[in-house]
């Protein structure tokens, strides 16, 4: 194995040093599910404003991905992590000084969902940049072990929260979160290997080659990115994983209440938290493996993780006892944990490696749309309605749909391999 370059040990490391970033940067947002109880608790609020911070961190998250991604073109990711590892906790550590939770809503929220943006940005970038072979693995691994802060955290948080206080509690939730500054540092892009001109090349003629060079660089990606995001591709691939990240966020937002709705105490409902994070983690893992080794395409991954979530979500919304919401809570992370890891592997599989970081901002940004639903969706029905089953139906329907879309995809996938298999012979 060489030593620097794509698939190299740095690259392991560099994985390595990604995987601690994103299980420390991703924190607020996981254990927002038991802050949304104390911001319940202590500001007597209705459950829409208390889900206003976690609703503003995925508007953010998506209307600021295409300006990283930009950056990480333009400068590097590394610059952008660090900035993203200060930005976060500070976010979080301002909420010491809430008086109400429109304070939460902007500190926590406009904070967090543009350092996450960030993140995810350019992670996605710099694991692309440094593998080619085991590309699949390396997300998978990453966002693997980062799943592995749902067993610690919310524990924790709640300790916190019966300790000190939701004030209490954010300062200490911001100072754990600035781990993840070390990791920033030691995150970079693979070296380019430098070519030297001719001895006898005049430098007027390497400055005007590398400026044409550099020209050629910025302007054409930008041309063929906006021409992608015309394509129905696209589009499939944004909302897909838009219904999956509506549903995720959803999901660790109501958790904790979903369960003390149907009868079951504080205590017991994290448990649905830790079952959501066993399959999510285990079948994190498995994703990347299974796409590396061909036993599914990553169009075969998309559709069972969807019908993994149709499914858990009616099983959620049909049953009161902690048994059931348990398993469904499992099924909900293992379709969760499969389409994960792979959002880069598709976009790449579609667009290329070149047109990543543009792409990856424009799909963000069309992914954060259903921001605008979350809230009112919760409002009427918890509010009004006095039940959180009809959000878990809406969402099952919508998943339902994307099971059909990717099943008619595989289908005109396959359909077009044979036709042109059939021109060969």
């Amino acid at each position: 194995m060489l030593l620097h370059g794509v698939d190299s040990r740095q690259s392991w490391l560099v994985a390595a040093f990604s995987s601690w970033f994103l299980f420390m940067a991703c924190i607020g947002q996981r254990v927002f599910g038991v802050i949304y109880v104390g911001i319940l608790e202590t500001f007597h609020v209705t459950r829409q404003e208390a889900s206003w911070p976690m609703s503003i961190i995925d508007l953010l998250a998506s209307l600021s991905n295409p300006v990283f991604g930009y950056l990480c073109s333009r400068f590097s990711c590394r610059a952008v992590l660090l900035w993203c590892g200060f930005a976060g906790p500070l976010g979080i550590i301002l909420c010491y000084f809430a008086s109400d939770v429109t304070f939460i809503a902007v500190s926590y929220g406009i904070l967090n969902g543009v350092s996450i943006s960030g993140t995810m940005t350019a992670l996605t970038v710099v694991l692309a940049q440094h593998f080619e072979k085991r590309r699949a693995t390396a997300y998978s691994i990453v966002f693997t072990i980062s799943a592995f802060n749902t067993f610690v955290f919310p524990p924790l948080v709640e300790f916190f929260l019966s300790t000190y206080g939701l004030y209490g509690t954010f300062l200490l939730l911001g100072a754990i979160c600035l781990n993840t500054f070390p990791a920033a540092i030691a995150i970079a892009s693979p070296l380019k290997p430098k070519t030297r001109s001719g001895s006898g090349s005049p430098d007027e003629a390497v400055a005007l080659r590398d400026e044409c060079k550099q020209r050629t660089t910025e302007e054409s990606p930008l041309k063929e990115a906006l021409k992608s995001f015309a394509t129905l591709r696209f589009w499939v691939d944004s909302m897909s994983f838009g219904v999956m990240y509506l549903t995720l966020s959803l999901y660790l937002t109501l958790a904790v209440d979903l369960a003390k709705d149907k009868g079951v105490d504080t205590a017991s409902a994290v448990f649905l938290l830790h079952a959501f994070s066993v399959g999510d983690v285990v079948f994190r893992c498995v994703s990347g493996f299974v796409l590396d080794s061909g036993v599914l395409s990553s169009d075969g991954v998309m559709l069972l993780g969807f019908v993994l979530q149709a499914s858990a979500l009616e099983v959620l919304a049909c049953n009161a006892n902690l048994p059931m919401l348990i398993i469904g809570s499992l099924i909900l992370g293992c379709g969760n944990g499969l389409r994960m890891p792979i959002a880069g592997v598709v976009l790449i599989g579609d667009f290329g490696l070149k047109l990543l970081p543009l792409v990856f901002g424009g799909f963000a940004l069309v992914c954060g749309l259903n921001v605008w639903v979350r809230a009112p969706l919760i409002g009427y029905f918890r509010d009004k309605h006095g039940t959180y089953d009809g959000v878990l139906h809406v969402v099952g329907a919508s998943s339902f749909a994307v099971v059909i879309i990717w099943t008619v995809r595989i289908y005109l996938k396959r359909a077009r391999t044979k036709r042109h298999s059939g021109r060969i012979q």
